[in-house]
């Protein structure tokens, strides 16, 4: 821990208002300093913007972040929000407009699969290749562990979750009730979309009634 610093108690810190000074101040104060974590980034931003938020506020203040990250050569990690409501481009349910996303270099976003423990890594930038990675919760030490390949299937995200439980039991036919009880979901959603992943062929029926298991063909590829 004696490579990490705490900045607190020092009023209000806003983007455009006196952040950039202190980011800059820490720059000179701390030799090597390569990241900054900001959390949350509303806490940060002011309080017009989050109550009257466009495009061009939100863009106008992440830009500000990047060309000081630049500027001084170090990262800044910037924390933020995900609305509750789901939408199909999972980066489009960043809160707040699309200006929050469209300066950052790159955007990563933390999907939890209900109260498995398990959780997807959405990952876009500008200077990489696009992926998403399988997670599992380490309690124990408190983080979260990398435990498969990023997904290369193309589904819903509903249904990533559902696959991402029958790939934590490859070898075992799974059955609604269980797979609802995973992910906090009612059964007759999971089942609804069980239906509509074996009409995808991702799964097969199972040798008891209401029981699935992944198709042979996909048990590699989530």
């Amino acid at each position: 821990m004696k490579n990490i610093f705490f900045e607190y108690g020092k009023g209000r810190l806003e983007i455009g208002l006196n952040l950039e000074a202190l980011i800059t101040d820490l720059h000179k104060d701390i030799p090597n300093l390569k990241l900054i974590v900001i959390d949350p980034l509303g806490g940060s931003m002011s309080s017009d913007n989050i109550k009257n938020y466009s495009f061009h506020k939100d863009y106008k203040i992440l830009l500000q972040l990047q060309k000081i990250a630049m500027s001084l050569q170090i990262g800044i990690l910037a924390i933020h929000h995900t609305r509750k409501g789901r939408d199909n481009n999972i980066f489009h349910s960043v809160s707040g407009t699309q200006g929050i996303t469209a300066p950052a270099d790159s955007v990563w976003i933390l999907e939890k699969s209900g109260l498995s423990g398990k959780a997807i890594l959405h990952v876009e930038g500008r200077e990489r290749e696009d992926g998403q990675y399988n997670l599992s919760f380490d309690k124990q030490l408190m983080e979260w562990k990398f435990i498969g390949d990023k997904i290369e299937i193309e589904t819903t995200p509903e249904r990533k979750e559902i696959l991402n439980v029958f790939k934590l039991y490859p070898d075992t036919e799974l059955k609604t009730g269980f797979i609802a009880a995973q992910l906090g979901k009612s059964q007759p959603n999971i089942s609804s979309q069980l239906k509509g992943l074996k009409k995808e062929g991702f799964l097969v029926s199972g040798s008891t009634f209401g029981a699935y298991r992944m198709a042979d063909e996909y048990i590699n590829k989530i």
